[in-house]
């Protein structure tokens, strides 16, 4: 398969299909009678793509905290589901050898969560999602960003702050 790269382009920069995230995700209600909370953490993610040159299978991880604002539009007994946005900076752990990436890179996210909970500050986060992954630029060609766009499941689990 041929592959035509504009000049100065990676080889190597796959082409990302899916984003799967894994952590420990604290949220916080600001006030009890808006159905709005503020979410962080600590969340590994691991991209799965393929090369653009020779159609290579080729993966990253990533160690990242995310911040996002959620909205929560339904909470009935233990369930609750939220529309989810915000970003996250992640720093690489797992690159293949001949990548080259930074190692630091942001991403923007928006998406739907459904929370189950075990307690009331305890329970499971499970989110299906958009990423944005900000993946640099070439100084020279553009003064913007360029970008991968993702999908993304993630899991966590949740604590809820009053």
């Amino acid at each position: 398969r041929e592959v035509k790269l504009e000049e100065g382009e990676s080889t190597w920069w796959p082409e990302f299909y899916v984003a799967s995230s894994l952590g420990a995700i604290i949220s916080w209600y600001p006030s009890s009678l808006l159905p709005v909370s503020l979410s962080s953490g600590l969340m590994y993610t691991r991209l799965d793509g393929t090369s653009k040159t020779d159609s290579m299978h080729q993966n990253a991880g990533y160690l990242g905290i995310p911040l996002r604002v959620n909205y929560s539009f339904l909470n009935k007994d233990r369930m609750n589901l939220s529309a989810s946005a915000g970003g996250r900076l992640d720093y690489c752990i797992n690159i293949p050898d001949h990548a080259e990436i930074n190692k630091i890179q942001s991403s923007a996210y928006v998406g739907l969560s459904a929370d189950y909970m075990f307690s009331k500050n305890i329970g499971l986060r499970f989110g299906l999602g958009s990423d944005i992954y900000f993946v640099g630029r070439d100084k020279e060609k553009s003064p913007f960003q360029k970008t991968t766009p993702v999908g993304s499941a993630s899991a966590a689990i949740l604590i809820a702050l009053p």
